[in-house]
């Protein structure tokens, strides 16, 4: 029965399995064969375990290098893992609650679509079947079915409605009473009317979309050397920044939120909801960190946004969600309120409160950059959309206040630095703003001078970079990014996300701005 278990790729053998195999023949790397069954070998996973901090530096120091090797791997383990809980869970399960009486007839046409992904060996459709069958499981049984009294999501729903924070809310609602510039409503694609923005032609919107991608992409690039050092770090190692720190490539985790973006944005017609975005992350992103891999983690187990967010997810205050925010305002030019419709949207996947803010606070930059306003007049507007009692609003005004009262930005970090930097986790929303900010403010319309000045500051640098570099991209257009900046990174971006893991910049701006309702011609 193992051995036809084996051959039919049903099961794997186990790792001791393969270590007495592996003695017993004399091969010479035992963990290599481990990896090839598709699993890590444990001491691996011991390490990552116990240091949960260094994992995340660790994985993308990994999948930023030796790209290739370790995107096929973690490929691998995604797709064993969705077949393994398949065919023994899923199955199992709803075996079992049949004989408990229960009937899930209503769930078949779930269950013949996962076996087609099964047959056609589409590991991200049979994520998707998988979360969508735990999820269909929830709504009926609650989040454990056997045992009476626990709380269904429509009760913890109402309860975050109910409880939301009237200074730092997180529901549409809450955000609607307590932020001035807030859409009562969300809105739709249809709604941003072109005659409302007769400054941005079609070739224009096109050219400083292209610019946005491109400062993304390099600013990423340049900060992913340094990730995770502070400031005195990067200056005793590399001094004052003013280039590539390294070969530069399009490689990086941030990106690929974005791109599943844009696939969410196709499949809807352009107007995903936050279950859409999230489902979709569980189809492509074999790999995730922090906040992003609780939310797919719960979403695999059928809790779907706005509860992934909430559920088991101690980073949903981190950057992940700001540092995806540049698409919505991409698809949106000079429309802030639909920008800040999709970057909520969006942030309900995976966060709240602080980090929900600080993608809509990116996501409204870009879309406002469009027009290319003084960089304090942007900050200005954008601060509109965030709750003005939050954390994430008096970091950034007591930001700005030290840029206006510093000649230079080493002094303005000098003074912002001891309340917000240092006091939260280099990952940290709140800990990574004052960056974006003293580099538009420093930078002072130069493209280059911007990122590196934001990558001096330290943190999360490749977020905070790729963030500056984004929105000074599209203030200052293609014709504004030095051919130093682009020329090593070529025409294409390149990811681990399942279907999209190479584009080309032409693409990647076709895709983007097919969303805009602007004039066809320039």
């Amino acid at each position: 029965m193992y051995l036809s278990q084996l051959e039919r790729e049903v099961e794997r053998p186990s790792e001791a399995l393969v270590r007495r195999l592996a003695a017993y023949f004399h091969h010479p790397d035992p963990d290599s064969l481990i990896l090839l069954a598709g699993k890590l070998p444990q001491h691996l996973r011991n390490a990552l375990v116990g240091n949960p901090g260094g994992t995340q530096v660790t994985l993308r120091r990994i999948l930023g290098g030796e790209k290739a090797v370790a995107q096929d791997q973690a490929k691998v383990a995604w797709r064993e893992e969705a077949r393994r809980q398949w065919i023994f869970h899923i199955g199992d399960t709803l075996r079992a609650l049949r004989e408990l009486g229960h009937d899930t007839t209503d769930l078949e046409p779930l269950v013949q679509e996962g076996q087609r992904a099964l047959a056609d060996d589409d590991a991200g459709r049979l994520w998707r079947q998988i979360a969508l069958i735990r999820h269909a499981l929830r709504q009926r049984h609650g989040p454990a079915p056997l045992l009476p009294g626990l709380e269904d999501d429509a009760r913890l729903l109402t309860r975050l409605e109910t409880n939301d924070d009237p200074e730092r809310p997180t529901t549409w609602r809450g955000l609607a009473a307590t932020v001035t510039a807030w859409p009562r409503e969300p809105v739709l694609q249809v709604e941003h009317s072109p005659q409302s923005k007769p400054r941005l032609s079609r070739a224009e919107y096109e050219d400083r979309t292209r610019a946005g991608w491109l400062g993304k992409m390099i600013g990423g690039a340049l900060g992913t050397p340094v990730e995770g050092w502070p400031k005195d770090k990067i200056l005793q190692e590399y001094g004052e920044v003013k280039g590539y720190l390294r070969r530069p490539d399009t490689f990086n985790d941030d990106t690929a939120y974005e791109l599943t973006f844009l696939a969410a944005m196709e499949r809807t017609a352009g107007e995903p909801t936050s279950q859409d975005l999230g489902l979709e992350w569980v189809e492509r992103i074999p790999v995730a960190c922090t906040a992003e891999e609780m939310a797919i983690r719960n979403m695999q187990q059928g809790i779907l946004p706005p509860l992934s967010a909430w559920l088991n997810n101690p980073y949903a205050e981190w950057i992940g969600a700001q540092m995806r925010g540049e698409v919505c305002g991409f698809v949106a030019p000079l429309s802030p309120e639909r920008a800040a419709t999709l970057a909520w949207r969006d942030a309900l996947v995976s966060h709240v409160r602080e980090g929900m803010y600080g993608e809509v606070f990116n996501a409204v930059m870009v879309s406002l950059a469009y027009g290319h306003p003084e960089v304090p007049d942007l900050i200005e507007q954008a601060l509109k959309y965030v709750p003005a009692g939050s954390l994430f609003a008096r970091a950034v005004r007591e930001t700005v206040a030290a840029c206006t009262k510093s000649s230079n930005w080493q002094e303005a970090w000098a003074k912002i630095a001891p309340n917000w930097v240092a006091r939260y986790h280099w990952v940290h929303t709140l800990s990574n703003i004052p960056a974006v900010i003293i580099g538009l403010w420093f930078g002072r319309g130069d493209f280059g001078r911007t990122i590196c000045i934001t990558t001096m500051c330290g943190g999360d640098t490749d977020c905070t970079a790729g963030q500056a570099g984004a929105i000074a991209g599209v203030l200052v257009g293609t014709a504004g990014i030095p051919s130093a900046w682009r020329e090593p990174l070529g025409d294409r971006m390149q990811s681990w996300v399942v279907g999209m893991e190479e584009l080309t910049l032409d693409d990647l701006v076709n895709r983007t701005c097919r969303w805009a309702p602007l004039p066809s011609q320039a």
